[in-house]
């Protein structure tokens, strides 16, 4: 426990709700739905195509003001110094924000037959696991967690919000064979949800350290805690996932727009939601009893018994996580080509993230790229990619958005996307 030259304590108890945030945040994330490459787009051989079969991934987590080897330290175990922790708290905004998402897909694509009667149409059908995880948090609630509060304390530690969502997703939908544009709708099968928002809170300190006062408005909900494992039962829902793609005149390029996870997911009745409303004191509390034996044999008074909330158990319908994309793609020459690309994810802690990038073409199935990139949950980011498509019967993609985050510890974003498909 941390003192100073009267008493102080740490409430661990924030400090446990901290660390499963980060953790759930910024655990290894990755997420499927970027839009479709643009080599694929490019080529002209895809009729003769008979189907495609991938397996695609996109990892990403990022912050505004937490480093990675902070992270690392804290999700992989480590000693976390005095020095490094107020490096952290230094550089951060009063409002500081934290996540990522992830999912990988296994996705069929039957360019073979006509569908209705229309011969450029053909069928796709996917199964999709999805992870979703942000936070906006107050730089006195981080400093409270691993500095712990002193005397004449008064910490605002609110408001705050902090969410977890995990699902898996199976849909069918049809694709444009000359232009990629599909639309497909999916069945969601709920794993878990966690939602906790805080609207305000203050933890204060009186000058001999012997008092705190704790005032608290906000409300926490959670699917059934009974079920566990992948596609549990614990709630059910529908998405709609689609792509559109509108070339330029004269082949000068393209505009996508592309929209995933637009839809719900009701938890069942077992779901749980707490709203907490209060102002609580303790008086009187002696550290120093709690200094003289090792950290890990503490007691702590039970501060939880003390807050004052509403229970209730019923079903809650929560909107999916959706993610809105879009694209400008411009040629510059026969072989090369910029590009300008907005992603919103509403709901989420994450700011509208931006790129611009470049791409060269030196071979018809080959493409390089670099890109410059700033939002999300993190900050800027440089990136590169590599897209193959090797005798016309595999397609590969390999390409980051942040190479910093893995060659710096100082970086506050990590991201690698991969796409592998067999052409059949």
């Amino acid at each position: 426990m941390n003192k100073d030259s009267q008493w102080t304590y740490r409430t661990e108890w924030l400090r446990i709700v901290c660390l499963c945030w980060t953790w759930m945040a910024f655990g290894s994330s990755n997420h499927v739905h970027a839009q479709t490459e643009a080599l694929l787009l490019f080529q002209d051989s895809i009729k003769p195509w008979n189907s495609m079969i991938g397996l695609h991934s996109d990892n990403v987590i990022g912050s505004n003001s937490i480093d990675m080897g902070f992270l690392k330290e804290n999700i992989f175990g480590g000693e976390l110094s005095a020095n490094q922790i107020q490096s952290q708290i230094d550089r951060m905004k009063q409002v500081n924000r934290a996540g990522g998402y992830s999912s990988s897909q296994l996705l069929f694509t039957n360019f073979r037959d006509s569908l209705f009667g229309r011969p450029h149409w053909g069928l796709q059908a996917g199964m999709h696991a999805n992870y979703t995880a942000s936070a906006n948090f107050q730089k006195d609630l981080f400093t409270l967690a691993y500095q712990g509060n002193r005397s004449n304390d008064s910490l605002q530690i609110g408001p705050m919000r902090g969410v977890f969502y995990a699902y898996q997703k199976f849909s069918v939908g049809v694709v444009n064979k000359k232009n990629w544009n599909s639309v497909s709708l999916g069945i969601v099968f709920g794993q878990s949800m966690r939602d906790l928002s805080v609207y305000g809170s203050a933890l204060q300190t009186s000058a001999l350290g012997d008092t705190l006062s704790l005032s608290y408005n906000g409300t926490f909900q959670r699917s059934d805690t009974t079920m566990s494992g992948i596609a549990n039962g614990s709630g059910i829902g529908l998405a709609l996932d689609a792509q559109y793609h509108l070339p330029m005149a004269n082949e000068k390029g393209l505009i996508s727009i592309a929209l995933y996870d637009v839809g719900f997911a009701v938890w069942n009745s077992r779901s749980e939601t707490y709203e907490f409303n209060g102002d609580n004191q303790w008086t009187g509390l002696e550290t120093s009893q709690y200094l003289q034996v090792p950290f890990d044999s503490i007691d702590l008074p039970n501060f939880a018994d003390s807050i004052e909330y509403n229970y209730k158990r019923k079903s809650i319908l929560k909107p999916l996580p959706t993610r809105i994309q879009f694209r400008y793609l411009h040629h510059l020459s026969s072989s090369s080509y910029y590009e300008f690309g907005m992603q919103i994810i509403p709901g989420t802690s994450a700011l509208p993230r931006i790129h611009m990038g470049l791409g060269q073409q030196p071979f018809h199935n080959l493409i390089f790229t670099q890109s410059v990139s700033y939002g999300g949950f993190g900050r800027w980011g440089l990136g590169a990619g590599l897209q193959y498509l090797p005798c016309q019967s595999w397609f590969i993609s390999l390409q980051t958005n942040h190479l910093g985050g893995f060659t710096m510890s100082s970086a506050r974003s990590r991201h690698i996307q991969f796409t592998i498909a067999k052409i059949l």
